[in-house]
């Protein structure tokens, strides 16, 4: 590994020319496996439509009633809130694929 704490032109040449030196004392890796090329994958089961559809107001009346048992039971409680990701995914052999998902 080649490490650096300067962001000049010299600076970053001599950093990539010191890690292609030590890639070059490496040992072939037995187990290494190459990057994909184009795949089929299933429909991912991951996002949800009523999930990514919660609003605020849903959050906080959730979180209302949430409190209230709570107060009722003397317990703790967490913090409820709502995520929408993308993940895309490419490569230089022609893998194109993403995924959506939700979770709350």
């Amino acid at each position: 590994m080649a490490t650096i704490n300067e962001l000049d032109d010299a600076s970053l040449e001599k950093v990539v020319r010191r890690s292609e030196e030590l890639a070059t004392l490496a040992p072939e890796n037995p187990e290494y496996v190459s990057i994909l090329g184009p795949q089929t994958y299933a429909d991912p089961k991951t996002y949800v439509p009523a999930t990514a559809a919660i609003t605020p107001k849903m959050r906080a009346d959730a979180v209302a009633q949430s409190l209230k048992y709570l107060k009722m039971q003397s317990c703790g409680c967490r913090i409820f809130g709502r995520h929408q990701r993308l993940f895309p995914m490419m490569n230089s052999k022609g893998l194109q694929a993403y995924n959506t998902s939700t979770n709350h």
